[in-house]
């Protein structure tokens, strides 16, 4: 059976929510997202703490994601990593960013 619409987007949605109290145990701030539903689901999501962000950029068609951080401002962001994500065998973009935050901003509980 096929979830409609409207359940899909609140799945992710709670995904999103999840991440989000997981990074503030750590410390982490999300800074910017957008969703784009309609894009098959792509997103952007900008997180980390104020010296240093990470961008993170998921194309919901080919299930690629690639993020890339910045560590000083004006924001200069380089181009760290991309992966292409398995969502039909499900793979969770979330995971992946929140795996590489947790790597990125050790050791605050």
């Amino acid at each position: 059976m096929k979830i409609d619409d409207s359940q899909d987007s609140l799945s992710h949605f709670k995904k999103l929510a999840e991440l989000a109290s997981h990074l503030a145990k750590q410390k982490i701030a999300i800074y910017e997202y957008s969703f784009t539903y309609m894009a098959f689901g792509s997103w952007q999501l900008v997180a980390g703490r104020r010296n240093k962000m990470i961008r993170f950029t998921y194309d919901g068609k080919d299930s690629y994601l690639s993020h890339c951080d910045s560590s000083i401002k004006p924001k200069n962001w380089q181009e760290l990593n991309h992966r292409r994500i398995e969502t039909r065998s499900g793979e969770d973009p979330f995971s992946f960013v929140m795996d590489i935050l947790d790597s990125e901003f050790p050791g605050i509980q």
